[in-house]
C-alpha cells in the first residue's frame, strides 16, 4: 500500500483535509498511527479506504481491504457466525484464529462454546472475523479492541495506587472469579432489580468488573467523556463498589452543600488507611468527634491566618536563596519542574519541622511513593471482600515499606523536637513555633477529648506536609507551563508585578494583594489543572434522593473537579487560558462557588488553602518579578508539550525546561 504527495479533501471543506501525505506499507508491516483527538488518524484511514476525494497524488492499495470500524458490526447469532462473518468455514484457519485470538480458554467457559448466542455485549469480539479473511490488508479503527475479552479489561484494570499491572496475578485465578461473581451478580440483581430503576443513569456493566473497562489511563477525562453521554450524576460499578460520579457544579452543591453531613465520610482505603497509621490523619479520618477535633486543631492552631503569617520570615528567606540559585544558572536551560518541587519541600520542612529535615532526599522519595500508592484506584479496594488480592498483588507488602521508612523520618523529628526544654519556653515565643512545637504542646497541655499521641502527631504532619508541598508545587508548575505558553498573558502579568515592585527592587509580601491579574493567573489554572482532578472520595452515610435518583448507603462518591473547570455551561470557550474572565469575577476557590473547587468544599475542604496560596503567590511573584522565561533554543510556545501524568495528583509528564534571564530593575 502506498500514499505520494496525497492532497484529499473532503468535498465541504475549501482546504485539504491531509496534504503532502507520503506512506509507503510493504508486505508484512504493521503500521500504528498514533496521536490526539482530532489529528487526522480517522481521516488517514478513510483515504486508504478511498472514502476521501483525493485532490492529486498516488493512493495504491494490492488486493482486498478488510477494515474494521469504530462502532461494532455484530450479528445476533452464534459466535462462529460472528467469526466467520459470511465466510466458508476453513477448520484448520479457524483453529487457528481461536488460538491466536486467545478465544480457545472463552470457547471452554462458555457452555456451549463457539456456538453460544450472543448479543451486543459481546462487542469487543467485534474484530475476531477480519482474522479469518485472507485480505492482503486489515485496517483496524481500534486495535486495542482486537484483544479478547479478558485482555482487553485486564489491560484497563491497573493498580493505579501502585503501578502494578495484573496480566499474570488476575489470569491465574480468573476462572474461579468468573464462577463465584456470576453467582453473585445474579443474585444480587434479582434482589436489587426494582431498586436499580432509580439509580443514576451510567454505563452498560459487564460481569465481574462493571465499568472498570471504561476507565483509561487519564482516568478524570475518561469520566468526563461518559458524563457527556450519560449526565452530570453518573452511576459505575467498579469492581465490587457502586460509585457515583458527580461531574457539575449543580451536583456538586448537592453532595458537599445541600447533603454535606451525608456524605462527609470517607471510605476505607487501604494504602491510605497503612501510612496515616489506622487514618489517624485529618484527610481520611472518618466523620465523627475524632475529625471534629483534628479539624479544630489544624484551623485554629496549626493553619490559623496568624500562624501563616509568622512563617513569613521562613518563606522571604528561602525564596532569597532560591533566586540566587536560579541566578547562577543565568542563560542556561534549567529543569524548572525539580526546582519548584525543591523550593516546595524546603519551605514545608522549615514550616513544619522548624529546619530543613537531614533526611529530607529520603523523605522526598516516601513522599513520591505516598502520592502513587493512594492514587487511583486499587484493586484491592475495588474488591474489598476478596483479602487475598492484597496477598497476590502485593500492595500491602509495598505500602508498609513505603510506611515504615517515613516513620522512621517522622520519628526523629518528633523525638528531636521532643528533647527541646518545652517548660523553658518563654511567653510569647509562640510565633516562633514550628507545627511539630504546636502538636507536642497540644499533646502535653491540650486537654483534649481525644489523646494526641505520637502517631496522630506523626499522621497530622504527613497530611499537612504532603498537601502543602505536592499540591502547591505542581500548581506552580502548571502556572508558569501555561504563561510560556501563552506569551501574551506572560507579558501582562510580569507588567503588573514588576510594576508594583520596581521601586522596592524585592518582592515584599505585605503588597502582594495588589497583583490581582497575577491572582487570575492561579484561578485560572486552578480550573484548567486542578492538583486533584479526583477530589478525595466520600462516602453516602445513609440512602438519600439526588436530581430524582436514589444515591445508595456506602456508596463512593467521586467528585470530578477537572470537569467541572471545564463545563462549558458554566464557562466560555473552557478550553482557552484567559485570566481575564476571573478580573471582574466573583468566583474563588473556597468552597463558596461550586463552578472552581479545586480544594473541594463543605465540611471535607482542604483546611491549608490560605498557606498553599499563599506560599504559591509569593513564589510566582519572584519567579516573575526577578526573570525573564525562555524555552530553549528551536522550542515554540504554541508547542510546549502539556501532557499529563495521572495519579492521587495531576502533574505535567515531561519536566518543564526553561532558560532565566535576569531582569534589573530601576532601582
Amino acid at each position: 500500500m502506498g500514499l505520494e504527495q496525497n492532497y484529499n479533501t473532503y468535498q465541504s471543506s475549501p482546504n485539504p483535509t491531509l496534504q503532502n501525505i507520503n506512506l509507503k506499507v510493504f508486505h508484512g508491516m504493521r503500521v500504528a498511527g498514533c496521536g490526539t483527538v482530532g489529528s487526522g488518524k480517522s481521516t488517514l484511514l478513510s483515504c486508504v479506504l478511498g472514502e476521501v476525494p483525493k485532490i492529486s497524488g498516488i493512493l495504491k492499495v494490492c488486493g482486498t481491504k478488510a477494515y474494521v470500524t469504530q462502532s461494532p458490526w455484530i450479528q445476533s447469532g452464534k459466535i462462529e457466525d460472528n467469526i466467520l462473518f459470511g465466510k466458508q468455514m476453513d477448520g484448520e484457519k479457524y483453529k487457528k484464529v481461536l488460538e491466536a485470538c486467545s478465544l480457545k480458554k472463552d470457547m471452554e467457559i462458555l457452555p456451549f462454546g463457539d456456538q453460544t448466542i450472543i448479543g451486543e455485549q459481546c462487542t469487543p469480539t467485534k474484530h475476531k472475523f477480519t482474522a479469518i479473511h485472507n485480505s492482503p490488508s486489515f485496517c483496524l479503527y481500534s486495535p486495542d479492541h482486537s484483544l479478547d475479552l479478558k485482555s482487553h479489561w485486564l489491560t484497563n484494570l491497573r493498580l493505579a495506587s501502585m503501578g502494578f499491572e495484573l496480566h499474570n496475578s488476575l489470569s491465574t485465578i480468573l476462572p474461579f472469579f468468573i464462577l463465584v461473581f456470576m453467582l453473585i451478580n445474579i443474585l444480587w440483581r434479582s434482589k436489587t432489580k426494582n431498586s436499580n430503576s432509580k439509580l443514576p443513569p451510567g454505563p452498560r456493566k459487564l460481569p465481574l468488573i462493571g465499568n472498570i473497562h471504561h476507565l483509561g489511563t487519564q482516568i478524570h477525562r475518561s469520566l468526563a467523556g461518559l458524563a457527556l453521554q450519560y449526565g452530570p450524576l453518573m452511576y459505575m460499578q467498579l469492581g465490587e463498589l457502586c460509585c457515583i460520579v458527580v461531574s457539575s457544579p449543580e451536583m456538586a452543591k448537592e453532595v458537599m452543600n445541600t447533603h454535606d453531613i451525608i456524605f462527609a465520610n470517607r471510605p476505607h482505603v487501604l494504602a491510605a488507611d497503612i501510612i496515616t497509621y489506622g487514618s489517624k490523619g485529618m484527610t481520611f479520618s472518618p466523620y465523627g468527634t475524632y475529625w471534629r477535633q483534628m479539624r479544630k486543631i489544624c484551623t485554629i492552631e496549626l493553619l490559623a491566618p496568624k500562624r501563616v503569617n509568622s512563617f513569613r520570615p521562613i518563606r522571604e528567606q528561602e525564596l532569597s536563596n532560591f533566586v540566587k540559585e536560579i541566578s547562577l544558572s543565568e542563560g542556561s536551560p534549567i529543569n524548572l519542574t525539580e526546582k519548584i518541587c525543591s523550593l516546595s519541600y524546603g519551605l514545608m520542612s522549615r514550616i513544619a519541622f522548624g529546619k530543613k529535615s537531614e533526611d529530607q532526599e529520603a523523605y522526598v522519595e516516601h513522599m513520591k511513593g505516598v502520592s502513587e500508592t493512594v492514587a487511583g484506584f486499587s484493586v484491592a479496594d475495588l474488591y474489598p471482600s476478596i483479602r487475598l488480592l492484597q496477598v497476590i498483588t502485593r500492595i500491602r507488602t509495598s505500602v508498609e515499606k513505603i510506611h515504615q521508612g517515613m516513620d522512621r523520618v517522622l520519628e526523629n523529628i518528633v523525638r528531636d523536637h521532643r528533647e527541646k526544654t518545652l517548660d523553658t519556653m518563654a511567653v510569647g515565643e509562640e510565633d516562633r513555633e514550628d507545627l511539630v512545637d504546636v502538636l507536642l504542646r497540644l499533646q502535653k497541655n491540650g486537654d483534649l477529648e481525644h489523646p494526641q499521641s505520637d502517631d496522630v502527631i506523626k499522621a497530622t504532619l504527613l497530611d499537612i506536609f504532603s498537601a502543602g508541598s505536592d499540591s502547591s508545587s505542581i500548581i506552580m508548575d502548571w502556572v508558569m507551563s501555561e504563561l510560556v505558553k501563552n506569551p501574551r498573558v506572560m507579558e501582562q502579568v510580569q507588567t503588573e508585578v514588576r510594576r508594583v515592585f520596581d521601586g522596592k527592587g524585592y518582592v515584599d509580601e505585605t503588597s502582594i494583594h495588589e497583583l490581582k491579574y497575577l491572582r487570575s493567573v492561579i484561578k485560572e489554572t486552578l480550573r484548567m489543572h486542578p492538583p486533584a482532578p479526583l477530589l478525595l472520595p466520600r462516602e453516602c452515610g445513609e440512602t438519600c434522593e439526588i436530581n430524582g435518583y436514589e444515591i445508595p448507603a456506602k456508596s463512593k462518591v467521586i467528585v470530578n473537579a477537572w470537569a467541572i473547570g471545564r463545563d462549558p455551561n458554566h464557562w466560555i470557550e473552557p478550553e482557552k487560558f484567559y485570566p481575564e474572565r476571573f478580573l471582574d469575577s466573583s468566583i474563588d476557590y473556597k468552597g463558596g462557588e461550586f463552578e472552581l473547587i479545586p480544594f473541594g468544599a463543605g465540611r471535607r475542604i482542604c483546611p491549608g488553602i490560605n498557606l498553599g496560596i499563599v506560599n504559591i503567590e509569593f513564589s510566582l511573584a519572584n519567579l516573575l518579578f526577578h526573570f525573564d522565561w525562555k524555552l530553549p533554543k528551536g522550542s515554540m510556545p504554541q508547542e510546549l508539550d502539556m501532557t499529563e501524568s495521572f495519579g492521587l495528583v495531576v502533574k505535567r509528564k515531561h519536566d518543564l525546561v526553561l532558560i532565566p534571564i535576569t531582569y534589573h530593575s530601576s532601582t
